[in-house]
């Protein structure tokens, strides 16, 4: 596999974030992308390189990186992905260590099992954590599949009436 990349926010350009910020807009898709729908690039550029810092951190959260995956055959940007140094108690019950989106256009080509490995490898490496907690919607059965796929193992839902979440430990 190995067609992707991550990079940090301070690697890609305007130009990469507004089309995959574009396209999903277009397809009407808001779950996943979170403040990149909400900013302009350098706003929320800025804010992923400041949410690696405790000290930049509005109160009650947790250090983050912000991966942005790129398909190394032509640059383009398929994907982003956070990861979330340790966990508070909400994101234990609804956040857990790791959210990402695949750009509607590349879905279902491998790339989400693929960015997300990477990101596992961040975890263990560099974070030195030995497992991570990754929720998704019981609705979003392709990023559960992904999941899964990855080693994940279902803990339990949780129902908070509005959606149910399902809660899955990846042991790294």
């Amino acid at each position: 596999m190995k067609e992707l990349k991550l990079v940090l926010p301070e690697a890609i350009t305007k130009e990469q974030f507004d089309g995959f910020k574009q396209e999903f807009i277009d397809h009407h898709i808001t779950e996943g992308i979170g403040s990149m729908l909400e900013q302009d690039f350098e706003t929320w550029q800025k804010q992923a390189i400041d949410y690696r810092y405790e000290d930049r951190l509005p109160e009650g959260w947790v250090p983050a990186t912000t991966f942005l995956s790129i398909r190394k055959s032509d640059g383009k940007l398929i994907g982003r992905i956070d990861v979330r140094h340790r966990l508070t108690e909400h994101l234990l019950q609804l956040g857990g260590h790791i959210g990402y989106a695949v750009r509607p256009s590349e879905q279902r080509k491998g790339y989400g099992k693929e960015q997300l490995t990477l990101a596992l490898e961040f975890c263990k490496e560099e974070l030195k954590l030995d497992r991570v907690l990754i929720t998704c919607s019981k609705a979003n059965t392709a990023s559960a599949k992904t999941i899964l796929s990855c080693g994940g193992i279902l803990e339990n839902e949780w129902n908070n009436g509005e959606r149910v979440t399902q809660r899955y430990w990846i042991k790294l």
